[in-house]
């Protein structure tokens, strides 16, 4: 038996959703252990609607992605296509240090900052938060004039501020 990978000798690549990743969305978007950590219980139902949204809405005006770990689908990061807030997602044996590099690579490519952007984690939902936090920090959007830690009832988010530019930023 092989020893398991780190992350840093896993291959992390975005690629743009396509109508054959529908399906992923949809069966990932209703593993029972994504609700009450991923998103609330009371909108279990509704990721029949919401997980294909994330190939069909055009409406963010970015680009949302399929994270793919080692050459397979692993997970989600972009708008979510209702409230247009950051979201991702990993399946459970993608986990392990690669969410902040998917989280990274998709703020520093496909993200303008033209507004407020926010991210939402369910309370409780600790590994998030600090991949979430790792990754802003990373980019250098941590700072008081550009990143704002809150918590709100059942949860806690991230707000970064229009006109941020991550580091090493192309554009």
């Amino acid at each position: 038996m092989l020893p398991p990978m780190s992350a840093e000798d896993r291959v992390v690549t975005l690629s743009r959703i396509t109508w054959r990743d529908v399906p992923f969305l949809v069966t990932s978007g209703l593993h029972r252990e994504r609700a009450g950590v991923q998103y609330p219980r009371s909108e279990y139902r509704a990721q029949f609607r919401i997980a294909p949204l994330r190939y069909f809405n055009r409406t963010t005006r970015t680009v949302s992605s399929i994270v793919r770990v080692d050459g397979r689908r692993a997970g989600y990061v972009g708008l979510n296509p209702l409230s247009t807030n950051i979201e991702y997602y990993l399946v459970p044996w993608a986990r392990g240090g690669v969410g902040r590099r998917a989280i990274v690579t998709y703020l520093r490519t496909h993200l303008p900052f033209e507004e407020d952007k926010f991210a939402f984690m369910i309370a409780g939902n600790a590994r998030s938060v600090h991949v979430f936090r790792s990754a802003l920090h990373e980019l250098g959007l941590s700072d008081p004039e550009t990143f704002r830690h809150f918590e709100y009832p059942g949860g806690q988010g991230f707000k970064v501020r229009a006109g941020a530019r991550p580091q090493n930023d192309p554009g």
